[in-house]
């Protein structure tokens, strides 16, 4: 009777071992992905002070060497599990097929306005000094550490993944204010752009919201705008033809009225 009661108690405790040890398993996943995500925290950390302390002929390399490492951590936090779009107009997250003649489901791009990826581009603005960098970047990592903080303790493993998909989504922003682009997710409709009423302003909305915010017409001179429409009318075009987020490509007038709309409201050349 002593031994049946003996192994009794040692089985309760055995069970009660493998209920303990499943119980702390949502705790304990995604481990690897904080201490990654720490990691990136601790080496921007370090750039930024290497920028910092860098002799002025030296700024320009520090300066690029942080720009990089951004772009590979923003892949990174692209690529982390569950980190998925959630409809078609979640266009930061969507995955186009517009890069090359890799399988689309072979690449995870981010959508830009330029390019297909972070890897594939972009370069930053020839007229930003490393000292403006150097501010912009330090205004940037205390809400990526405080992001990171939160991953780290958070257990529940659903909001854990909106906890990266947010890091994420500030990543992905913060980088194209650098590149002068943090109008893409400016609310903008057609009564706060130039002739509000007309075709021009109408159709702009209309098409160039399907993937972001409508652009100002200031934002660029009429020689850039003539290189960015035609080359967004390609990437318009691969993506109604692959039916992508099931965009609707504009007609030829229509992107006639378009471009003429952007270039005769855009900035003069300096």
């Amino acid at each position: 009777m002593r031994t049946r009661m003996t192994l009794s108690l040692a089985l309760i405790a055995a069970l009660g071992l493998v209920f303990a040890a499943c119980a702390s398993t949502p705790s304990d996943t995604g481990q690897l992905e904080v201490k990654n995500l720490q990691a990136q925290v601790g080496d921007l950390s370090r750039q930024l002070a290497a920028l910092q302390r860098a002799q002025p002929a030296d700024q320009p390399a520090e300066m690029d060497g942080y720009w990089d490492m951004l772009k590979k951590q923003l892949q990174y936090a692209r690529n982390l599990p569950g980190v998925e779009s959630h409809s078609c107009k979640d266009w930061m997250l969507v995955d186009p097929m517009i890069a090359g003649s890799e399988p689309a489901r072979a690449i995870k791009p981010c959508p830009t306005v330029h390019d297909s990826g972070p890897v594939l581009g972009w370069e930053l603005p020839a007229n930003l000094t490393p000292h403006l960098f150097g501010l912009m970047m330090q205004q940037q990592l205390g809400p990526i550490s405080a992001q990171v903080d939160a991953i780290a303790a958070e257990n529940d493993p659903v909001k854990r993944t909106d906890l990266y998909r947010r890091l994420y989504e500030t990543r992905y922003q913060d980088i194209q204010t650098v590149l002068g682009r943090d109008w893409m997710w400016t609310p903008r409709d057609a009564s706060t752009l130039p002739e509000p009423n007309s075709l021009g302003a109408e159709l702009l909305v209309s098409y160039c919201s399907q993937c972001h915010n409508a652009p100002s017409p200031s934002l660029h001179t009429q020689a850039e705008w003539m290189a960015i429409t035609h080359k967004m009318h390609d990437i318009i075009g691969t993506q109604s033809q692959a039916q992508v987020m099931e965009i609707r490509m504009p007609s030829q007038d229509e992107f006639s009225l378009i471009v003429n709309y952007l270039e005769f409201h855009a900035h003069a050349a300096p």
